[in-house]
């Protein structure tokens, strides 16, 4: 690192070890030194905790000469590659979702509809209560934020999810004393229901 702290590069194997702030200081070291080793219109880098996902522009033994480069780095830095999850092609698979380019430049990217489904069943099923549990909406407004990491606009359709959920178990030091049926805190469905038609939109 330029300020000479000890990063822990050696042991930390994209899955790193001692602790999540030491990996989020050497995942940020990979990133940003993988990115200074060529142009940003010849080479991107996206670094999710410890899933890289790369996009190459260039004649195919150009950006092959440039991908060994790249790995040939890594592997100086003592990382541990884990070659079976390494896929190579106009679309490849990261975190979850579906991400490829064409010839067009454009970028496509497509999200797990089994899962899209699941969520808005959920909603569905939440607009038909007077109150939900907070622990319901939270995993409900977790997993939609998931979405939210692909596609910006998302944060915003569930901020009141997350409002709902802070009042009803007093983070934002206004406590709601409505409780579900298993004692735990609840949340008036009408406080969050825009929230909701939304992720079933």
């Amino acid at each position: 690192l330029p300020d000479g702290s000890y990063c822990g590069c050696e042991t930390a194997a994209f899955g790193g070890g001692a602790s999540p702030l030491t990996w989020g200081r050497a995942g940020s070291f990979v990133g940003r030194s993988s990115q200074a080793l060529y142009d940003d219109l010849r080479f991107r880098i996206q670094i999710y905790v410890d899933d890289p996902w790369t996009c190459w522009r260039g004649t195919p033994q150009r950006v092959r000469r440039m991908q060994t480069t790249l790995l040939l780095w890594w592997l100086v830095l003592g990382l541990e590659v884990s070659w079976k999850k390494v896929q190579h092609g106009t679309r490849v698979k990261w975190i979850g979702a579906e991400v490829g380019t064409d010839r067009c430049r454009s970028v496509h990217l497509a999200l797990p509809e089994e899962y899209a489904e699941e969520v808005r069943v959920e909603a569905i099923e939440l607009l038909t209560m007077r109150s939900a549990p907070a622990r319901r909406l939270r995993r409900l407004a977790g997993r939609a934020a998931w979405f939210g990491g692909f596609i910006p606009a998302v944060c915003a359709m569930i901020a009141p999810l997350w409002a709902g959920i802070a009042s009803a178990t007093g983070s934002d030091g206004d406590r709601t004393t409505r409780r579900a049926g298993d004692g735990g805190a609840a949340v008036p469905i009408i406080r969050v229901s825009h929230a909701l038609r939304w992720l079933v939109a």
